[in-house]
């Protein structure tokens, strides 16, 4: 069962990552219509809310010899760990993404695959992403969209297996 989010800690989302770290799939045709946003993947790159692995490994490919390093951050030990497996050569902090421990102006680009539905606090995570981006940068965000016309289909369709409860966005709202 979801956690209730007025009562949720850092500490719960982290058990509950930890617990599910197994059972967490999204498509490969999404994470590659999704990283077909950028086309060009360079610098230091950082995942925050790494997750498995996949996205960063994704990226460490169609990038290559262009990518200077690759980081992860994730409350999940667990998700850390699979993360490692597939992609040795990234530095991965357990951390918040909501108090990052980089200094600033550290990246060239910062990507958020379905964090923000889960994140306390969202002015927070925002405000270190900008910290920790070079005013060069690019951030990409992705979340389902409240208003995608699939949107009933894929609520219907889901398994929710996440520790806490889902917060879905509009264009409007992520704007």
């Amino acid at each position: 069962m979801p956690i209730d989010r007025s009562i949720v800690t850092k500490k719960d989302i982290e058990a509950g990552y930890d617990a599910i770290a197994g059972k967490m799939y999204v498509s490969e045709e999404y994470y590659n219509d999704m990283l077909a946003i950028e086309k060009d993947f360079h610098g230091d790159i950082l995942e925050a809310g790494v997750g498995q692995g996949t996205v960063l490994k994704k990226i460490s490919e169609r990038g290559g010899h262009h990518i200077k390093s690759l980081t992860g951050i994730d409350l999940s030990s667990r998700l850390l760990e699979m993360t490692k497996k597939i992609l040795p050569q990234a530095m991965l902090v357990k951390g918040d993404v909501e108090i990052m421990p980089f200094l600033d102006n550290s990246f060239d680009l910062v990507i958020m695959v379905g964090v923000f539905p889960y994140l306390l606090d969202i002015d927070k995570a925002l405000a270190e992403v900008k910290r920790v981006l070079r005013s060069n940068g690019k951030f990409i965000v992705t979340v389902p969209n409240r208003k995608w016309l699939l949107f009933k289909n894929y609520i219907k369709s889901r398994k929710n297996i996440q520790p806490v409860d889902d917060r879905f966005f509009d264009f409007k709202e992520m704007k």
